[in-house]
């Protein structure tokens, strides 16, 4: 009989971030679409009911597409960066530099995950809602502190596994021909 294999927290995670990110990207797309397709047709053709709140539908979309797109780009280490530092020929420095960046980077995701909570909790205290959708605001902005708090968990794993690489692997990985540096 075949054993199931239990998943770890960080597979849950980024099961649950990529299927979310996938439905409210596709849920925008759609909404948007049948958006403008309303508005085409109001303007040329027949006179169609609107849909009153799809744009606030959808800034909310991108809200959430974005602070959970962060935490994709910690999972992946794909944020933007300059990356002469890591042409240099040292290993052990080069490896010093990644560790002292995840540091760097779990503290700003701290913050945002602290500071965020308190923004929520400060909202549902405040019970102010959206004016079309009528949603609690603090939904709209739990998104900040879910996010930072997925990017200290995918940082965090990140920082184990490059403590546990050796600098020489890690300098090779930085130093590819793709990238343009020397091999």
């Amino acid at each position: 009989m075949e054993e199931r294999k239990t998943k770890t927290l960080t597979e849950r995670l980024v099961w649950l971030e990529d299927n979310i990110l996938a439905i409210i990207v596709f849920a925008i797309t759609i909404l948007l679409f049948v958006n403008v397709v309303l508005r085409y047709a109001n303007r040329y053709f027949v006179e169609l009911p609107t849909i009153s709140w799809a744009e606030e539908a959808i800034r909310y979309g991108i809200i959430w597409t974005t602070f959970l797109a962060a935490a994709n780009a910690f999972r992946r280490e794909s944020h933007f960066g300059v990356d002469i530092i890591f042409r240099v020929k040292s290993a052990p420095f080069v490896k010093f530099i990644r560790l002292l960046d995840d540091v760097g980077a779990f503290v700003f995701c701290g913050f945002v995950f602290y500071y965020g909570i308190k923004m929520v909790t400060f909202n549902m205290g405040g019970g102010q809602i959206s004016p079309s959708l009528k949603l609690p605001l603090w939904l709209v902005y739990s998104v900040i502190p879910i996010s930072g708090g997925m990017s200290l968990i995918f940082i965090a794993r990140n920082f184990v596994k490059k403590l546990k690489t050796p600098a020489e692997v890690l300098h090779a990985h930085n130093n590819t021909s793709q990238e343009g540096a020397e091999s």
